[in-house]
């Protein structure tokens, strides 16, 4: 699956719009999400090296990162931002094949199977479909992890018992546990999504500083 081709569209990223600089961020904050500690360590640094070599390849400066790809005129355009993407597509493909193999039965439950199984809830339908490619992934991690795991507290705003997580620096998703019902509920836990929210100085106290979207 080109996970880094479709956030890209999902952006709207192109030779001509998006900086160089925001396609690296954009693949490093993806790989923040879905990887951590050693694993994040081991992967990102030989990704960042074949990019690299790659825009050298096409006679684009390190220095020239801060452009659109049109803007830093390399020897082939079409050709430098093909291969850029499908690196990218590449290095993501073979970090999920080497920390998450296919016998882990929990590994094949991607978002969209959590969602379907009820694995993953929503306080209100409306707000799956704020949620980005990576905060679909975020609430993926998230469930993996279990409620075992630490997050941070809040937003109260919300509810008693939220807690959030970035995404990226600049947004995040609410969230609470919720237990089973009842002693019959195949499920002993669901993770119930609060809210998608994007960083804000201007949210009243018990937001977290997030402006959340609930609906």
């Amino acid at each position: 699956m080109p996970v880094f081709s479709d956030l890209v569209s999902e952006k709207s990223y192109s030779v001509q719009r998006g900086t160089i600089q925001d396609h690296i961020d954009l693949f490093c904050d993806f790989f923040a999400v879905r990887f951590k500690g050693m694993q994040y360590t081991m992967r990102i640094a030989n990704a960042m090296k074949r990019m690299f070599a790659i825009l050298e390849r096409y006679g684009v400066a390190e220095a020239q990162v801060n452009k659109t790809f049109s803007a830093a005129r390399p020897s082939s355009i079409t050709g430098l931002y093909n291969e850029f993407k499908s690196a990218c597509d590449a290095e993501i493909a073979l970090a999920i094949q080497y920390f998450e193999p296919l016998d882990d039965p929990e590994s094949d439950d991607d978002y969209d199977t959590l969602v379907a199984a009820g694995k993953i809830v929503f306080a209100d339908e409306g707000i799956a479909r704020h949620l980005t490619a990576m905060a679909r992934t975020k609430a993926e991690s998230i469930y993996h992890m279990g409620s075992a795991h630490r997050h941070t507290p809040g937003p109260s705003a919300l509810h008693s018992r939220a807690l959030h997580s970035h995404v990226t620096n600049d947004d995040g998703l609410a969230f609470q546990w919720l237990t089973a019902s009842s002693s019959t509920d195949p499920l002993p836990e669901r993770l119930n999504i609060l809210g998608y929210g994007v960083k804000s100085d201007s949210v009243s106290s018990g937001n977290s500083g997030y402006k959340w979207e609930t609906k």
